[in-house]
C-alpha cells in the first residue's frame, strides 16, 4: 500500500473536517500517520489498531473521494472540437452556448467588448464579440470560433472571472477610466 497516498488522503480528510493538517505525505509511516489512522478508525467504527489494513484503506479511499468533491478542483469541461473544426457566422452549435456565456461574463471586466446573447447561434453579435476578442489576443480576426480562439477565451475567463462571485479577482478602475481585472 502506498504510504504517501494514504498520507495525502488522511491530510485531505483532516482539512475536510476543519482540523489542523498534521499528516505530512513523506512516505514514512511514522507516529503522526499512525495517530491519524487511529483517529480515522475510531471515527468510522473500525478496529482501532493504527495499522492501515485493507478495510481501513478502503474506508479512507471512500472518504477521501467524497472529500475531494468539496476540496479538489472543479471537474474540467473540455468540449469536443473535431480536428480543424471552426464554427462560422450563421452556424448553430451547442458549444456556442458555453462560448457566449463566457463572453457575457468577460464583458463585465472589459470595457468596449461588444454585447452578446446566449442563443447557440453564431449571429452578428457573436461574430463582433469574437472579432473584438481575437484582435486583443493577437489572433487572426475571423469572427469564427476555432480551437485557438477557444483556448484564449477559456484562459482569459479563468484568469478574469476567477471564482465567479465578482469578488475575486477585484476589478480596479484606473484614473483614465480603463478597467483591468486584478488578482489580490
Amino acid at each position: 500500500m502506498p504510504i504517501r497516498s494514504l498520507q495525502s488522503m488522511l491530510r485531505l480528510l483532516q482539512r475536510h473536517a476543519g482540523k489542523p493538517t498534521t499528516v505530512v505525505p513523506d512516505g514514512i509511516f511514522g507516529p503522526e500517520t499512525a495517530r491519524a489512522v487511529r483517529e480515522f478508525q475510531q471515527q468510522n467504527g473500525l478496529p482501532v489498531t493504527g495499522a492501515a489494513d485493507l478495510a481501513t484503506w478502503n474506508a479512507v479511499v471512500d472518504a477521501a473521494r467524497e472529500a475531494h468533491i468539496h476540496h479538489g478542483p472543479a471537474e474540467p469541461l473540455r468540449p469536443l472540437f473535431q480536428p480543424m473544426q471552426t464554427i462560422s457566422p450563421g452556424e448553430q452549435n451547442m458549444h456556442l452556448y458555453l462560448a457566449q456565456g463566457m463572453l457575457q461574463a468577460l464583458r463585465h471586466y472589459y470595457d468596449g467588448m461588444p454585447p452578446v446573447s446566449v442563443t447557440g447561434r453564431h449571429d452578428e453579435a457573436c461574430t463582433a464579440c469574437l472579432k473584438w476578442l481575437q484582435a486583443r489576443c493577437g489572433l487572426p480576426v475571423t469572427g469564427e470560433l476555432d480551437r485557438r480562439t477557444w483556448q484564449h477565451m477559456v484562459r482569459l475567463y479563468a484568469q478574469t472571472v476567477g471564482d465567479g462571485t465578482g469578488s475575486y479577482p477585484v476589478r480596479i478602475t484606473h484614473p483614465e477610466g480603463a478597467q483591468t481585472p486584478q488578482r489580490v
